[in-house]
Order: C-alpha cells, then structure tokens, then sequence
C-alpha cells in the first residue's frame, strides 16, 4: 500500500509540487515508508517545502540544518527556520529551539531562552516540552555527566590502546633481536640453543 502510495506522491510532484505533497515525500523517504531510507532526499523535499512555507518541513529542515548529519550544518539558518516554524504554531519546532538552547547545542547555553520556547511548546500540548520545564535541571546535568563519563571511557581506550601497541612494539623488537642474534650465531658457526628458556 505505502509503496504505491509512494509512487503515486512521486508521479503528482513531476505534474504539481505543493508544499504538503513535498513534506509527506520528505517524511516517506526519511523513515523509509513505501521506499528506500534516504535521509539526504528527504532534506531536498524538506527544502523545497519549506520554501513554500510549510511549517512541518520548516520544521524537520531546520532541525537536519542545526544537527548537520544529513545535510551540512548551518546552525544559525536552522534556527531561523526552526523559529519561522514555531511562529506558524507548530509545538515540535519550539520544542526543538527549548532544546537547542538548553543543551547548547551550536549556540551558547541560555536558559532563558530555552525556558520561553519549551513554554510555548508546552502551553501548545506538547508532552515532552512539559516534562524537559519540570525537570530542566536534571536533564542538564543529566547531559554533562554523559559527556564527562564519555570523556573519561574515551580516556581510557586511548591508554589501553597505548599500552596493547607498546607491548606489541616490545615483542616484535624482542622477536627481531632474537632473530638478529639467531643469525649472527650462525655466521660464526655457533649453535642455536634452543633448549634455553627465556623469561619475559
């Protein structure tokens, strides 16, 4: 069902695009509904349907713009967009701006900020934007010890990994020598005893 419905969406978008055919075009392609997972098509039918003012794809391309992992990231673009989307009543987009400002995310941290647009959202119905208000504190330092305890592992694989590559770096050294040795015996005529047990 969702496949044909997908095609017949691609077929009305070569005859007329309007901006709710481009947004459900974006949003089939970017969860893979009735078609291939293609974030980064999805963004173009995002694009082209937020130039016609959709608040969704205003919404849904100022987000990929702020995150920069489909498309490259233009924070301050996306957060204009993001903002274009709220003012069109759409909750999803000031939640979005409550966070971005929260976490800091590409912006410096405004707590102020982020409490106004989760406000707006929540006042909206949104949920999650009600929950993110009561306990904006928590889910801050929430986010700083992930970051510190991220750090602090990444830290440690670094010195684990120093220390597999010093030892490996020992024992072909130590190989190498033997081998050397091994040789050099030879040369002189000597013989390899091999009966000797070497302790490391």
């Amino acid at each position: 069902y969702f496949r044909e419905a997908y095609r017949g969406f691609m077929k009305m978008d070569n005859k007329t695009a309007d901006d709710k055919l481009l947004y459900r075009l974006g949003a089939m392609t970017l969860k893979g509904i009735g078609c291939m997972t293609y974030p980064e098509k999805a963004a173009e039918y995002f694009r082209r349907s937020a130039e016609m003012n959709n608040k969704y794809a205003l919404c849904e391309y100022g987000k990929m713009l702020t995150e920069g992992d489909v498309i490259s990231q233009d924070v301050q673009r996306g957060i204009a967009m993001l903002k274009s989307s709220a003012e069109l009543g759409h909750s999803a987009a000031s939640y979005a701006l409550g966070k971005i400002y929260l976490f800091g995310k590409g912006v410096e941290r405004d707590t102020n900020l982020a409490r106004e647009w989760l406000t707006i959202s929540a006042e909206a119905g949104n949920e999650y934007a009600m929950h993110l208000l009561q306990n904006m504190d928590n889910f801050y330092q929430s986010a700083v010890n992930n970051a510190v305890l991220s750090m602090l592992f990444s830290f440690g694989r670094l010195i684990s990994d120093d220390y597999k590559r010093k030892n490996h770096t020992r024992f072909i050294s130590e190989r190498n020598l033997k081998a050397a040795i091994s040789r050099k015996k030879k040369a002189l005529g000597l013989k390899n005893d091999h009966t000797i047990k070497q302790e490391y």
